[in-house]
């Protein structure tokens, strides 16, 4: 009787040492004396017939075994995208949060570049840092962008890359992708405002009530000059017109100025109590309405034409007492 040689294998009923029909298949290894042939441990492969032992897993890949069937593999598989895989490993390990590993192969998982995220265990391409945030480097949880910002591209790498909030609109929260919206109408929001009114001065974080002289419509961008026969006290969504009785030759007035003596200044938005010129934008007054105006004066002051006091189309006058006068600028 004799030992079956290394590498062969002999079932009961054999009588050659190193019978070719049975040879030790790849996947497992013979190392002598065998009825049947073993199959590699796990983490070990064999690509080879007629072997004693098995071979080790190299790194970058893995070598799986089947438990069940108690069988190996007779190749080294590449460890797969968003897995690492140490030498003499039978089953790929997914890549820690922060780290990627994008390619086949790697034995050890590559950080997470800046402008990208890895949130999840097992990431393969990281992908680019969303909306209203911003990634630094070995990043698991994008950072969002601060109140009075956003950012409305992917891919940013640090706070100072998101957007401030331009002027007359402000942003909120935090993690934005676009304004909150627009600021107030009679208050003014400079860049990186966070709240559409109110007053609120900080480094770049200011709300104010429209200034005195201006006023503000929604979503403006700089307070507007109210024009000359107007004022504006402030916090002014629109112009004031200036009421009976007085008038504003200058623009940004806070006030209007009393009529001289000698002069009519009426109904109102009066500019230059000695030319009769006036103040009558449509929208914002109802001088600027036809039905007012000359028809209105006529009325007041009568028709005839030593009385008349108002043309067709004025829509506002000055009247010098003793002298009916009404002149339109254009």
């Amino acid at each position: 009787m004799y030992a079956c040689g290394a590498g062969y294998y002999c079932p009961p009923g054999m009588w050659e040492l190193e019978p070719a029909v049975h040879i030790c298949p790849k996947a497992h290894f013979c190392p002598g004396n065998d009825p049947f042939p073993q199959p590699c441990a796990p983490g070990l492969y064999q690509d080879e017939r007629g072997q004693t032992s098995c071979k080790s897993c190299p790194a970058g890949n893995y070598c799986p075994f089947n438990f069940t069937l108690s069988s190996s593999q007779d190749v080294a598989y590449p460890c797969p995208v968003g897995h690492f895989c140490k030498a003499g490993q039978y089953f790929p390990t997914p890549c820690p949060r922060r780290t990627h590993a994008p390619v086949e192969g790697l034995s050890t998982c590559m950080p997470c570049p800046e402008r990208y995220t890895c949130e999840q265990p097992g990431t393969g391409v990281a992908p680019p840092c969303p909306q209203g945030h911003f990634c630094g480097a070995n990043n698991s949880s994008p950072e969002p962008c601060p109140r009075g910002t956003y950012n409305e591209h992917t891919g940013l790498r640090n706070a100072s890359e998101c957007t401030l909030c331009a002027p007359g609109r402000y942003c909120a929260t935090i993690g934005l992708k676009s304004p909150t919206g627009k600021c107030l109408a009679g208050y003014f929001c400079e860049i990186g405002a966070i709240a559409p009114s109110g007053s609120l001065d900080t480094e770049r974080q200011k709300v104010m009530p429209c200034p005195a002289g201006h006023y503000c419509t929604e979503g403006t961008e700089l307070p507007l000059p109210c024009p000359a026969g107007t004022y504006c006290a402030g916090q002014n969504s629109v112009p004031d017109p200036c009421p009976t009785g007085t008038y504003n030759l200058n623009e940004t007035q806070a006030s209007c100025q009393m009529c001289p003596g000698g002069f009519v200044c009426s109904p109102g938005g009066i500019v230059d109590f000695a030319n009769g010129s006036f103040y009558a934008t449509p929208g914002l007054h109802p001088c600027a309405n036809p039905g007012d105006g000359c028809q209105k004066l006529q009325q007041m002051y009568g028709s005839a034409a030593e009385d008349r006091v108002a043309h067709e189309g004025s829509r506002n006058m000055v009247r010098e007492i003793g002298r009916a006068s009404c002149r339109e600028r254009v």
